[in-house]
């Protein structure tokens, strides 16, 4: 989860709050971009994405707040807070962990199907921060589990054809190499046949069928 300072200000778009809001205790301060940009901008709009994003994760709404919604719309500001729901005795219903919640955000939005609601999809190219509420400004990126980002990509094609083709081009250089010596072998055992053998240094001589004949 790597962190950065979040830019906020640009010269089309911009957010205000986040110097002026502090987060709520254990809340988290979320920011996104989405595709298309909610129009009108305005927090009356982005309380209705989170109201459809809500259910799609499987999450209470109550446990999204929204805070600001930037120049275009086309980035969203949000709490996220610890409780999700309340029984008939006001006594809390713990929910998920709030980086929990976040996380599945994030992993939806990096899925094949994405994270769509109210017609707008989180653009996870952009990302899913995590905005500290202090004057820094700094941001977490939050990365989707590991279970969504699938196994590890194996060789491809190209490769795998690479390979084969190699293995088989060593395969016939062997079977060459092979044949090559098989028949070289006879070829060197007539020419050794052929060649006469001096053997005076030794009191001998090969007589006409190549037998020794001492020549002392």
């Amino acid at each position: 989860m790597p962190n950065a300072t979040c830019c906020l200000e640009t010269k089309t778009d911009s957010l205000q709050t986040l110097s002026t809001q502090p987060v709520p205790y254990l809340s988290s301060r979320v920011m996104l971009r989405v595709t298309p940009s909610l129009q009108p901008p305005s927090v009356k709009e982005l309380r209705s994405w989170l109201d459809n994003m809500a259910p799609v994760l499987g999450i209470a709404p109550n446990r999204f707040v929204p805070i600001e919604v930037s120049i275009t719309g086309a980035y969203l500001l949000f709490d996220v807070h610890p409780l999700d729901t309340y029984n008939d005795h006001e006594v809390a219903i713990l929910g998920p962990k709030v980086f929990s919640v976040i996380q599945l955000i994030s992993t939806q939005a990096h899925s094949a199907s994405g994270l769509t609601a109210y017609g707008r999809q989180v653009d996870s190219r952009s990302g899913i921060w995590i905005v500290d509420g202090s004057l820094s400004h700094e941001a977490t990126r939050i990365e989707p589990s590991r279970e969504a980002r699938g196994p590890k990509k194996g060789p491809s094609v190209r490769e795998l054809l690479s390979v084969l083709l190699l293995a088989i081009f060593i395969i016939g250089l062997c079977r060459l190499w092979r044949c090559w010596e098989m028949q070289a072998r006879p070829r060197m055992r007539r020419h050794v046949g052929s060649v006469p053998v001096a053997v005076h240094d030794t009191g001998f001589e090969m007589d006409a069928d190549n037998r020794p004949r001492s020549v002392l």
